[in-house]
């Protein structure tokens, strides 16, 4: 029996009634047509149209597939899917910058809480990576707010019904509410302009690893093996899309569009960053991250570790910044929906502190699920408490997590909202870092998946190379059909791309799963479309690619022969 997502509706149900009490997140799913805020994230042609699929045995395969993420197990080396070193360590003392004379013009600084708080496309150089490209948290007008499934908090944070004003007057998504930290005279932060949010921020690349062409550097003096404690990674999932990558209307086990926002946010963790859509074709990383799940939580780990890197030169710190100490990433998963007001969590809109910890279990636990009473990492660390209970069984173990006690003077005094500012070439957020909680967690899930059955090894096949057709000049030929197959293992996503205008294709990408998932193959329609064109023979080509596959590329060579038609009905003249 294949598992429905269809169990999961009075769970979605629900967050889609907490959605109505929102007033400022617009992460509802997109309906046909319904992506009307992708424009803001960088995709002024909308959504990518692209097949998706949810392994039969998600709870099983998603956990593992988190798991390897966390340990760099998925895409080692790979610039855009793989992680680099993390940076650790106390904050070492900034040599100060001198004041430039009154007169002499100076350099852009920092942004600070009065700027619009853009985020550098994830998958830009952090403090680890090359320094060619933008540090995030750099001046960078490309992020945008991002949406996400319905009901479902996303990198661009939690969800808000449909065209639900903002507390600015316009439309935008929670989490990463179209907001800026501006700084009223008081010091308090207020929420008026836009910002993008930051796990699902934009980038103003195609998302390409040729973006990133120097490799990792060495773990070497302050840089450490590239380690997330695996539960974060589920626990973001969950909050993002329920741990779907295919819509909610695909069932596990089955094939059909990708989970896209209506600010076209991608899969299970998502994505937005580096997926802008200005063709109306994607790439081959904007492909997978989009089709296959593995890629997708690959990428969404990716962005988290450089909201980690982007300490100390951008963002706080916890301690001294142990990767292995679930608490030293508060202000990491902050920044992964976006290191915004709206995520602060003295914001005026959230209940006073001490409030009842989030859940992600069920409504009737004694806990929080009303998702716009809670700051993004406060969702994200009480999920991992409190974790999701689909068919009456727990995705993952309880693991206990201690958030920042506001109530305690070292907690309230870093954050404060008046050292919610990055006013200085100086100083960042300085004033934020906060001490690790006396009651700090590790967390003790080992890592069990091999990534041969997960990512596999997937072989392009195609059972004809040769496809001849007769068409009449000014009209269409009749259809062609092609099949595409995996005669490998995992899951095979493919793209193709005609050679010709008059080449119509049924569709441009597709999936064909191995044998051990079922075998599903994919029907590629061929037409020829004539309108125009004298009569003739017309030879063109369809070229398929399999990325991350092997078996590249297959050629289709397509022959038409346009025949003029005479003036007695049905009599064809050649």
């Amino acid at each position: 029996m294949i598992p429905s997502k269809l169990r999961l509706i009075p769970v979605l149900l629900c967050l889609s009634l907490v959605s109505l009490l929102q007033a400022d997140d617009l992460s509802s799913p997109a309906r046909a047509g319904d992506f009307d805020l992708c424009a803001a994230t960088g995709s002024p042609m909308g959504p990518f149209n692209v097949i998706s699929y949810d392994p039969e045995d998600y709870r099983i395969v998603y956990n593992q597939t988190f798991e390897l993420a966390a340990v760099d197990g998925l895409f080692p080396g790979d610039l855009y899917f793989g992680l680099p070193p993390l940076e650790i360590g106390p904050r070492v003392p900034r040599t100060p910058v001198p004041e430039t004379p009154t007169g002499t013009p100076t350099a852009t600084p920092t942004p600070t809480a009065t700027e619009t708080p853009t985020e550098t496309p994830e998958g830009s150089p952090t403090p680890t990576e090359t320094p060619t490209e933008t540090p995030e948290g750099s001046p960078t007008p490309t992020e945008t707010p991002t949406a996400t499934p319905e009901g479902t908090p996303t990198e661009t944070g939690t969800t808000t019904l449909e065209g639900s004003p903002t507390e600015t007057g316009t439309t935008t998504l929670e989490g990463s509410p179209m907001e800026t930290a501006t700084t009223t005279p008081e010091g308090t932060p207020t929420e008026t302009a836009t910002t993008t949010p930051e796990g699902s921020s934009t980038e103003t690349a195609t998302g390409t690893s040729e973006s990133s062409p120097t490799p990792f550097p060495s773990v070497g003096p302050g840089l450490t093996e590239p380690y997330v404690p695996p539960t974060i990674l589920k626990a973001i999932g969950w909050v993002e899309s329920s741990w779907s990558q295919a819509a909610f209307s695909v069932p596990y086990g089955g094939i059909g569009p990708a989970l896209i926002s209506r600010d076209c946010g991608y899969g299970i963790m998502q994505v937005t960053s580096g997926m802008q859509n200005t063709t109306g074709e994607p790439t081959r990383e904007q492909l997978m991250v989009t089709a296959h799940f593995a890629y997708n939580i690959a990428r969404g780990t990716r962005i988290l570790v450089d909201k980690w890197n982007l300490a100390t030169e951008f963002r706080p710190i916890v301690a001294d910044r142990n990767p292995e100490v679930i608490e030293d990433w508060y202000y990491a998963i902050w920044g992964y929906n976006g290191f915004v007001f709206v995520n602060h969590p003295l914001n005026p809109r959230f209940p006073a502190w001490p409030r009842t910890p989030y859940s992600c279990g069920p409504f009737d636990d004694g806990f929080g699920h009303d998702r716009s009473q809670y700051p993004y990492q406060e969702l994200v660390l009480g999920c991992m408490a409190h974790p999701p209970q689909p068919e009456g069984r727990y995705l993952w173990r309880a693991q206990e997590v201690t958030p920042p006690d506001l109530s305690q003077v070292d907690f309230a005094e870093a954050l404060k909202l008046s050292n919610f500012a990055c006013d200085s070439p100086n100083y960042c957020y300085d004033d934020m870092d906060m001490p690790r909680p006396a009651d700090y967690h590790m967390d003790p899930t080992e890592v069990d998946g091999d990534r041969s059955a997960i990512v596999g090894s997937p072989v392009l096949e195609v059972n004809t190379l040769n496809v001849e057709m007769a068409a009449h000049p000014q009209g269409m030929s009749q259809p062609q059909e092609v099949t595409i197959a995996n005669d490998g293992t995992g899951v095979l996503v493919w793209r193709a791309t005609p050679s010709a205008s008059w080449l119509q294709l049924s569709a441009n990408q597709g999936l064909a799963l191995s044998k051990q998932l079922g075998g599903d193959t994919s029907a590629l329609i061929i037409q020829a479309s004539l309108a125009g064109l004298p009569k003739g023979r017309y030879v063109g080509t369809i070229t398929l690619e399999a990325p991350y596959g092997s078996g590249n590329p297959k050629t289709i060579t397509v022959t038409v022969n346009a025949r003029a038609q005479s003036f007695v009905p049905g009599v064809i003249k050649s």
